[in-house]
């Protein structure tokens, strides 16, 4: 229910700052780019992510969320630059809740801005996760297989509506409509 999670993340917010939580700001772009992004409006939250990777720039999560955002609705340039550093690292990224959620987002990232090698070992590492549905902690991104399916539909291999379709099955058991 995105027009839902849209109010409750506004009153999060308020009372957030209305008890001084130095971290309201941040939970509710975090939440705002899930929002966003299942309403196609990914553009309303690139400048609050630039600001929060700005602030924590170790968090491989957000670094994640603002390359994907910058690689669909900002700079190409900027989101191959955050994909190039976690390339370097061999997207070792930290390993506990967010971890599928977020090497997804690197997955669909490297997907667009056109980086075949990026994508290729994301791919491998996503492979055996792929029967799962991701999150970045309690926060929902789809399906494992998803990011399989998108990069294989890019690539034109004929695995492409194998993997959407799998990715379909899980969003089906996850009974979220987001995929």
């Amino acid at each position: 229910d995105i027009a839902r999670a849209e109010a409750d993340a506004g009153l999060a917010l308020a009372t957030g700052q209305a008890l001084g939580q130095p971290d309201a700001q941040h939970w509710y772009e975090e939440q705002m780019f899930f929002i966003r992004w299942a309403q196609g409006r990914l553009n309303e939250v690139l400048g609050g992510h630039r600001m929060i990777a700005a602030g924590l720039p170790l968090v491989t999560s957000r670094a994640a969320e603002l390359a994907y955002v910058e690689a669909t609705v900002g700079d190409r340039v900027r989101a191959q630059a955050l994909l190039d550093s976690v390339s370097e690292a061999k997207f070792a990224t930290f390993y506990g809740p967010p971890w599928l959620g977020t090497t997804c987002l690197w997955a669909d990232a490297a997907v667009a801005v056109h980086d075949r090698a990026a994508a290729a070992a994301l791919s491998r590492i996503l492979r055996p996760w792929a029967h799962l549905f991701a999150t970045a902690g309690p926060v929902p991104v789809h399906a494992g297989a998803s990011s399989l399916g998108v990069r294989a539909g890019s690539l034109g291999k004929p695995a492409a509506p194998g993997r959407l379709h799998a990715a379909h099955d899980v969003h089906g058991r996850a009974d979220t409509p987001v995929d």
